[in-house]
């Protein structure tokens, strides 16, 4: 019998990309402290660190916010959970919540702190499931808990919700620092004239600021020119798109393909870990098939018919667009072949490539 590819034993996709995301983003942010850059350094190296660590660390309180503890019926759910989560070696369980708007059951969190959400109807089915006596539907419930509990095994949980801060953080950041230095001419133009008129009054002023703020002390009182010119103007825009724009493309870049792909990948992880954990993939597809079922009718019953043209053109939109979540199909086609959750050669090939046009620009 042919041995099966142990691909837990490999690093997975889900790290690489994770791993792609923080070095294309901070090696410009590591280099700007040690060599003279476009960007200040030290100053974004700290924004950089602190913004979307808190960004990070605050979502699990603010993605809870519409989420609603479990009913006293359900809470066999959490239980059942916590035990699923001490026999496969979780770690530290996470809470299990409701949500009557979700379409899906949704885990994130942090390093510590873990929530699993459930749409309501889905956690009713559940129970309904655990309680009915029937071994195939308690095997389908218990593999919609474990795929979810897999996330936190599997590490991806984090690397997904702080990779997107990072890259949000690094958009927002850069554009709204491009804005600000649009208008640096005009505020070192006001500074020259500004300090011109003071140092001649107070020779000294410009010695008293010396030590605090040397650089832009020695720009603006030692040998100031004023940016007059059409074109000195346009040169120094065009050097401030230069430094500004490629990291808000390169970060678009990596929102839409780098990130996208580790939403997707850390599901067929999530797949393989629930399989391997039940022994089979019996459960689990029926399971996929179960909640993908449930998600359509979720969809179905909330959707009024005055927005039904409006949601069949968008409907229309949305298959064309590039899916953050794979299909059944792809779903049961990585477990049957989890060689290819590395990507085809044109998806490993146009994935290293950005990654090298991101670096060098």
């Amino acid at each position: 019998m042919p041995t099966r590819l142990n691909i837990f034993a490999l690093p997975t996709r889900t790290t690489l990309l994770f791993g792609l995301i923080v070095l294309i983003l901070f090696a410009p942010v590591v280099a700007s402290l040690f060599w003279q850059t476009p960007i200040c350094g030290a100053e974004l190296f700290v924004v950089m660190l602190l913004l979307p660590l808190r960004r990070f660390l605050a979502l699990p309180a603010r993605q809870a916010e519409n989420l609603q503890p479990l009913t006293p019926e359900l809470r066999p759910l959490q239980a059942l959970t916590e035990e699923l989560a001490r026999v496969n070696g979780v770690g530290r369980p996470p809470q299990v919540l409701l949500n009557p708007n979700l379409d899906s059951a949704h885990a994130f969190g942090t390093w510590t702190r873990r929530a699993l959400a459930l749409p309501t109807g889905l956690a009713v089915s559940l129970f309904a499931d655990m309680e009915s006596g029937i071994a195939s539907r308690a095997d389908r419930a218990k593999a919609v808990l474990l795929h979810e509990l897999s996330h936190f095994r599997n590490r991806d949980a984090w690397m997904t919700f702080f990779s997107q801060s990072v890259i949000i953080v690094a958009i927002v950041f850069m554009a709204l620092d491009f804005l600000l230095y649009l208008q640096v001419p005009l505020i070192y133009n006001t500074l020259v004239r500004g300090m011109t008129e003071i140092s001649g009054r107070w020779p000294q002023v410009c010695d008293w600021l010396r030590p605090f703020i040397p650089g832009r002390v020695d720009v603006v009182c030692d040998n100031p020119q004023m940016l007059q010119g059409v074109s000195v103007w346009l040169r120094y825009e065009a050097f401030n798109l230069s430094a500004h724009g490629p990291f808000v493309l390169g970060g678009l870049i990596l929102l839409v393909y780098f990130w996208r792909h580790i939403v997707r990948t850390r599901e067929f992880y999530a797949d393989a870990r629930t399989a391997a954990w039940l022994g089979d993939a019996d459960a689990l597809l029926e399971a996929i098939e179960y909640s993908d079922q449930h998600r359509r009718l979720q969809s179905a019953a909330a959707e009024s018919p005055a927005s039904s043209d409006q949601r069949r053109w968008w409907s229309r939109l949305a298959l064309r667009m590039p899916r953050f979540h794979p299909t059944w199909d792809e779903r049961f086609d990585c477990l049957a072949h989890p060689e290819t959750l590395y990507g085809s050669p044109v998806t490993i090939g146009v994935t290293a490539a950005l990654a090298v046009l991101c670096l060098s620009s």
